[in-house]
């Protein structure tokens, strides 16, 4: 009887599913009830989620509360620089150690290492310590998550679905996480309101922002913790999701031409973007408008939440964009190289990511604040990385096994 087959099997694992449909000659198909994507997959959606919605309020408030601090915007560029050199340090670590570390112990460490960067900014105001939490913690200059977080929740998701349903894996992934930075974007509001309401120090409420990052890390590492085995390099499960089994992770052999070539242009991509981060912005807006923090809140979660609904039409028309970039990544290497390829096309853009804020900060000094190079130049080169990327890849399909 279909009766007495544990309801826990329909929710967590499509193919025992099958298999016990069949086992009962049961002609009925799976109740609705059915989740494409274990517990394990929706734990990474939620645990970018709510990062996202930390980066979404710090990267408009580290530009604009460092500025009132006294810090000149060669000091910002400098902090920014740092955060995002140490992205992608830790992301080369990632590469070589997570497989063999454990995927959930590292997740678990870089979120602890959040919550020491969230605190040092709440509560030190001293540019050394600033730069040491920048570079050891995890800040986000833009609402985009190329953190070390991204390389490993990549390399997972993959494990936690069908091979069919890996692009609505990627497509959820990305749209929780636009969604929640564009609610994060709305928060930076809170301290006007406290002002307001409470008569505290606008100043005061904007550092304990960030000492509410912490709290999101400290809870984004409990999510991290609950994760089971079957997240790590190579399964345990006696009826994986995945057809293959997942060797131990290995650097980039048989997968290297293509991740190269793909992590070039995703270089490209991020560089245009490093120019108009949401750190630099918002500084922008500020200092050349006078726009206040809680103007800038509104923008951005406007902006973000519009992101989002683009998101979900360039899905529904399968247009190429962030769950497509990396779904496609993820189906074109080995299973065994995911990791490191995840890793190295995260690394790429970090790497470039990290040297245009200095650019935009020097585009955005003196006489030429007006002019907005920073916005042409970004437009120009998007442009440009999507035909390079569209002219080399045109005729490379991904397997469909």
């Amino acid at each position: 009887m279909i009766a007495s087959v544990d309801f826990n099997t329909y929710i967590h694992s499509p193919v025992e599913s099958s298999i016990m449909s069949s086992a009962t000659d049961k002609p009925e198909a799976a109740p609705s009830t059915l989740r494409w994507m274990n517990a394990d997959g929706r734990r990474v959606v939620m645990a970018r989620a709510i990062r996202s919605f930390g980066y979404g309020f710090t990267s408009i408030l580290l530009g604009v509360t460092l500025n009132s601090a006294g810090f000149s915007t060669i000091q910002i560029g400098l902090i920014l620089t740092a955060a995002l050199v140490g992205d992608i340090i830790a992301i080369i670590l990632v590469a070589l150690f997570a497989d063999r570390i454990g995927r959930r112990r590292v997740l678990v460490f870089l979120a602890l290492l959040m919550v020491g960067s969230g605190l040092a900014f709440a509560f030190s105001r001293n540019l050394f310590v600033l730069l040491l939490a920048a570079f050891f913690g995890t800040l986000s200059p833009s609402s985009a998550d190329n953190a070390p977080f991204a390389a490993i929740e990549q390399a997972i998701l993959p494990q936690t679905c069908p091979q069919q349903r890996r692009m609505d894996a990627f497509a959820r992934y990305n749209l929780m996480a636009q969604l929640a930075g564009a609610a994060g974007g709305l928060a930076v509001v809170i301290p006007d309101i406290l002002h307001r309401t409470m008569g505290m120090d606008t100043a005061f409420a904007a550092r304990a922002m960030f000492a509410g990052y912490a709290v999101i890390a400290l809870a984004m590492g409990t999510l991290f913790l609950s994760m089971s085995d079957k997240i790590e390099s190579t399964s345990a499960s006696p009826h994986p999701i995945e057809p293959v089994m997942i060797k131990a992770g290995k650097p980039l052999q048989k997968s290297r031409g293509i991740v190269l070539r793909l992590a070039s242009l995703f270089a490209l991509d991020a560089f245009a973007g490093g120019l108009v981060v949401q750190t630099i912005l918002s500084l922008w807006f500020h200092l050349r408008f006078g726009v206040p923090l809680s103007v800038l809140g509104g923008l951005f979660f406007g902006t973000n939440l519009l992101a989002a609904l683009f998101l979900l039409a360039r899905q529904s028309l399968s247009q190429m964009d962030v769950p497509t970039r990396q779904a496609y990544t993820m189906t074109m290497v080995a299973p065994e190289e995911r990791t490191a390829a995840a890793s190295l096309t995260t690394m790429a853009r970090s790497i470039a990511l990290s040297l245009s804020p200095l650019l935009a900060g020097a585009l955005l000094s003196g006489a030429v604040l007006s002019l907005g190079l920073p916005f042409l130049l970004c437009g120009e080169l998007k442009a440009s990385y999507d035909l390079l990327l569209y002219g080399v890849f045109r005729r490379v399909k991904p397997p469909t096994s």
